[in-house]
């Protein structure tokens, strides 16, 4: 609960409240990644959210908030993640547009892509291991060899 001093002085120093960790956390970005779109150091982000609000950095995060908030923002950014295999857009490109949250955006979603081990519907089916198949997914080339197989061993015998 806030008091009634808290309350006027809010009104009457809107920006002196700092909540720029609190935004920044909200935009899902980090330090460093604040500090790339505002191109200045982590640190001087750190230090800046420790101290009282500056009205620059307040108008600069409303810039980057309705970056994020727009729509076009959000489609550019949807069909990025889907076409990451295809790496037809440059996120370099899109920065030097004047889209730096897009741009810081689509660069962590292609380090998250590229981290993301392939799964094994990933894996051609010749490949897998006999213990990732399923009873029904066994095919003709498969079975037959493993008839040869059991027919080699038997020979043997």
């Amino acid at each position: 609960m806030t008091t009634v001093r808290e309350a006027i002085d809010s009104v009457l120093n809107p920006i002196r409240r700092n909540n720029l960790e609190a935004r920044r956390l909200k935009l899902g970005l980090s330090r460093v990644a604040l500090g790339r779109i505002l191109e200045v150091d982590p640190a001087t982000v750190f230090r800046h959210e420790r101290a009282p609000l500056v009205a620059l950095w307040d108008y600069a995060l409303r810039g980057i908030e309705a970056e994020a908030a727009s729509k076009e923002s959000k489609q550019e950014l949807r069909s990025f993640k889907s076409g990451l295999d295809c790496e037809s857009i440059i996120p370099d490109g899109i920065a030097a547009q004047g889209k730096a949250y897009l741009a810081e955006k689509m660069h962590k979603a292609r380090q998250q892509h590229a981290r993301r081990k392939p799964s094994v519907a990933d894996k051609p089916p010749s490949r897998r291991a006999p213990s990732e198949r399923h009873k029904g997914q066994l095919s003709k080339e498969m079975i037959n060899e493993i008839a040869d197989r059991a027919e080699g061993r038997n020979a043997r015998k």
